[in-house]
């Protein structure tokens, strides 16, 4: 159903009237507005300032999807997840993409990835603790009788006060290579619904984590979260809350993957507000999903085939806040190489205001060739508190 029709429905429902013609008329609604419009519509999840502050009182829903398709894990009453079919896609059938990924299984696709990665504290909080987390690491797991390379990216943007934005931030990254990494250097054989799913236990795992720190600490602080798994020429995203994973491809422009979970978001989507007002709206600091608030949690999975040239971008919103989306575009096409790239993007974002940490990973794919036959792990960034978990696999002989 379409964003305006599905609107139109759910006003007529609780006010037995007509939407207003918001767009027609040049109308900007005001918060209390939004506010009392917003807490009436369907949904069940707390609204949170990413200045610290935490407020549950106003439940907002999620706004419809946008392509490219997203696989999400609503959780039924068990809490058991459950995996949806793709738009168009038999339950018993198998998408395009899953035979795409088995092919480059079989036939040993591994491009090569280069990495840039860079997280600044800005301008306004930078004699204060980073309150961002970035993880990036490549590796190798066993398949069959080769090894197949992966790289593993995460940007966390932690909120709750500035101690506890980065200890959320922090824990969230360390639950999750805790939870996916001994996974992925196993020996078992994993298909495209496993990585997707790894990624998306592991976003889970997280929130479990910062919940239940939590409840135990009596604190309210939770992080937001994008992450990309890259097998091959497939990249899993997972994210949770307004840290953006975009991708870059020569054809076809700038394209963000992710969807934000704020109110602003969720405003453009209803057609309420006009896409440039996220950056100057009342509401825009506001996110409705974020790790710890709750102790389950629905997370946005992703699935796209990369190609060589391709670049992906993982941030917090301390990039794209300051620096818009055409900003960021020009700084990829024109870019030389990731590290080059990374350095330029924070840049821009001081040169725009610097009122956030800003933190980017650039991941840039090149040509693809065969599987290694040499095992090794490249752990680029990290965390200070964060430690690796025990990931020596059983190598294939």
């Amino acid at each position: 159903m379409p964003v305006l029709s599905f609107i139109a429905k759910i006003w007529r429902e609780m006010f037995g009237q007509a939407a207003p013609k918001l767009e027609h008329e040049r109308t900007q609604p005001s918060a209390a507005w939004i506010q009392e419009r917003v807490h009436a519509a369907i949904g069940e999840e707390a609204l949170q300032s990413e200045s610290g502050e935490m407020y549950h009182q106003w439940p907002l829903p999620s706004a419809p999807p946008s392509p490219p398709y997203p696989v999400s894990n609503e959780l039924p009453a068990n809490n058991e997840p459950t995996m949806r079919p793709s738009p168009g896609v038999p339950s018993n059938g198998r998408t395009d993409m899953e035979k795409v990924f088995e092919v480059q299984q079989q036939e040993g696709y591994a491009p090569s990835l280069l990495v840039g990665w860079l997280s600044d504290p800005g301008i306004t909080r930078q004699h204060k603790p980073n309150e961002d987390s970035i993880f990036a690491m490549q590796s190798t797991r066993p398949h069959h009788t080769q090894l197949q390379p992966f790289g593993l990216f995460i940007v966390a943007d932690g909120m709750g006060g500035y101690a506890h934005g980065q200890e959320a931030s922090r824990l969230s990254v360390q639950t999750m290579i805790d939870q996916v990494l001994p996974k992925l250097s196993g020996s078992g054989e994993l298909h495209e619904a496993d990585f997707r799913q790894l990624l998306i236990d592991g976003v889970q795992a997280a929130n479990q984590a910062i919940h239940q720190w939590n409840k135990e600490h009596r604190t309210e602080m939770g992080t937001t979260i994008t992450a990309a798994l890259i097998v091959g020429l497939t990249a899993f995203v997972a994210n949770v809350g307004d840290s953006r994973t975009y991708l870059y491809r020569g054809s076809e422009g700038l394209r963000k993957i992710t969807q934000d979970h704020s109110v602003v978001a969720y405003l453009v989507e209803a057609g309420i507000i006009k896409p440039d007002d996220i950056y100057t709206h009342p509401q825009r600091n506001r996110i409705y999903r974020s790790l710890g608030a709750k102790p389950m949690i629905q997370v946005d999975a992703f699935i796209e085939q990369l190609q060589p040239g391709d670049t992906l971008l993982l941030c917090s919103d301390g990039l794209w806040e300051m620096v818009r989306d055409p900003g960021i575009l020009q700084i990829l096409q024109h870019g030389t190489d990731p590290s080059q790239m990374v350095q330029a993007l924070i840049e821009a974002a001081l040169d725009g205001g610097g009122t956030d940490n800003t933190s980017v990973i650039v991941v840039q794919v090149t040509e693809a060739t065969g599987y290694t036959d040499v095992a090794g792990l490249q752990l680029l960034a990290k965390p200070e508190t964060v430690e690796l978990p025990n990931i020596l696999p059983p190598w294939p002989k």
